[in-house]
C-alpha cells in the first residue's frame, strides 16, 4: 500500500514538474514566434515590374510581348522562426489573381503558381509572365492588375495549447502602360538587275549592228532616189 502510494506521488511530482517546464519554455518562446508569424497586418501591395513596355513607347511592329514580373514586398518576409530549419525564410502572403486588360477588350487572366502558406522564398521573390498582343495601328493602352492576400497572427498569446489563428487581409496593384504602334514606312526596294561584262558588250553591238542597218537603209534610199529622177529626166 505504501509502495503504491509512492508511485502515485513520485508520477504527480513528475507531471508537475513537466507542466511547469513546458509552460516556461512556451512563455519564452510562443508559437507565433516559434513559427516566425507576423503579429500584425501587412498592407504593403506587390510591385509589377513590366519589362516589354514603357510609357509613350512607338512600336513599328504590330508584333508586341507583354512580359512582366511580380514582385513580393519586403515587409511580406520573416525570418525563419525556431521552429523551422535554420537559413529559412518564409513569405506570409499569397498572390491570387493577375490578370491584364488591353484597350477595351476583356480582361485576361493569366495562370498563377499555387502558393502554401508560408512558402519558401526570399526577399526578391518573383512571379514571372508573358503574353503575345495582337495589335493594330494606332494608340494602345494595358493595365496589368495583381491581387492576393497577407496573413499575421490573429492571437499572439503566450502559449501553444491554444491553436494558432490566422486572419488575412486582401492586397491589391495595378498599373498602367499607354503606347502606339505606328504604320512601318520602309519598304524593301526592289534589287536593279545587274549586266555582266560580257552581255554589255554583246548589247552594245547590236546597238552598233542596228545603226549600220538604219545607216545602209537610208543611203540605199537615196541612191535609189536620184537614180529615179535621172530616169525620168
Amino acid at each position: 500500500m505504501r509502495k503504491a502510494k509512492l508511485s502515485i506521488t513520485l508520477t504527480l511530482v513528475l507531471l508537475l514538474s513537466i507542466s511547469a517546464s513546458y509552460g516556461n519554455m512556451t512563455k519564452a518562446q510562443p508559437l507565433w514566434e516559434m513559427l516566425g508569424v507576423p503579429t500584425g497586418p501587412i498592407n504593403a501591395p506587390p510591385t509589377i515590374q513590366i519589362s516589354s513596355l514603357s510609357q509613350n513607347q512607338t512600336f513599328y511592329s504590330p508584333t508586341v510581348s507583354l512580359n512582366f514580373s511580380v514582385i513580393t514586398p519586403h515587409s511580406w518576409v520573416r525570418n525563419d522562426g525556431p521552429a523551422y530549419p535554420p537559413n529559412d525564410t518564409h513569405i506570409w502572403g499569397n498572390i491570387t489573381s493577375v490578370s491584364f486588360l488591353l484597350d477595351d477588350n476583356l480582361p485576361q487572366n493569366l495562370t498563377v503558381e499555387n502558393m502554401n502558406v508560408p512558402y519558401f522564398g526570399n526577399s526578391s521573390q518573383n512571379l514571372n509572365f508573358s503574353a503575345p498582343l495582337g495589335l493594330t495601328k494606332g494608340p494602345h493602352s494595358i493595365q496589368v492588375f495583381v491581387s492576393g492576400y497577407t496573413y499575421y497572427c490573429l492571437n499572439p498569446l503566450d502559449s501553444v495549447i491554444i491553436p494558432l489563428q490566422l486572419a488575412s487581409i486582401p492586397v491589391e496593384a495595378n498599373t498602367t502602360i499607354n503606347f502606339y504602334v505606328a504604320q512601318t514606312t520602309t519598304s524593301t526596294p526592289t534589287p536593279t538587275p545587274t549586266s555582266s561584262p560580257i552581255g554589255s558588250l554583246v548589247s552594245d553591238f547590236a546597238v552598233l549592228i542596228t545603226a549600220v542597218i538604219i545607216l545602209a537603209v537610208v543611203i540605199i534610199s537615196v541612191l535609189l532616189f536620184r537614180r529615179h529622177r535621172k530616169t525620168i529626166t
